[in-house]
């Protein structure tokens, strides 16, 4: 989550429970994005993206913080076994993947692909629950650390670009969360 921003963000076209894939992001291409779609958007997290959008800022790919792997039924199966059919088509070249801020679309062709241990991918999952993320490039000064809630949210501006992470506890934990984030931010940034 720390390095979202150094990274670009592919997300396969296909049906099921998205996975993101990630390549190294051009130092030379701009932080963030000034467009979204919407509807790609975890539901905390929306008023706050395009809250950041509407006052001009750009803002990286976000996450309300997602609980996995704690019953049968939350589609972390599924999850993986698409990452295993993923492997499958990235063999075969037959795997389209889509930037999330560009829409740029490619098909890599990798015979050799091998993909994430599913074991290892599950363990870093349940690990993150309730962690969620979002980066923004202000255009006004702010102490951005007024966002952060000791135990809850931490802040880190890394040049130009404010992260703030979110460690819920439980589900009933990340829409308050975001919605104190949305708060203090508006007040930190005067508005």
């Amino acid at each position: 989550m720390n390095r979202a921003h150094l990274l670009r963000w592919w997300l396969p076209e296909r049906e099921g429970r998205p996975w993101f894939y990630w390549t190294h992001r051009d130092p030379s291409e701009p932080v963030g994005s000034d467009d979204v779609d919407e509807s790609e958007l975890d539901d905390a997290v929306r008023p706050i993206v395009l809250w950041c959008l509407n006052q001009g800022w750009r803002t990286t790919p976000s996450c309300e913080g997602h609980f996995v792997g704690t019953s049968v039924d939350d589609g972390i199966g599924e999850a993986l076994r698409h990452l295993a059919d993923d492997g499958r088509r990235f063999r075969e070249g037959t795997l389209t993947l889509r930037d999330s801020e560009t829409e740029e679309r490619i098909r890599p062709h990798i015979p050799t692909w091998v993909g994430p241990d599913a074991t290892e991918t599950r363990r870093q999952s349940i690990e993150n629950n309730g962690c969620g993320c979002i980066g923004f490039v202000p255009t006004v000064e702010g102490d951005w650390s007024g966002l952060a809630i000791p135990k809850w949210v931490t802040v880190k501006s890394d040049g130009p670009l404010v992260l703030v992470q979110t460690h819920a506890k439980s589900p009933e934990q990340v829409a308050p969360l975001w919605a104190e984030v949305g708060r203090r931010l508006r007040s930190v940034a005067g508005r």
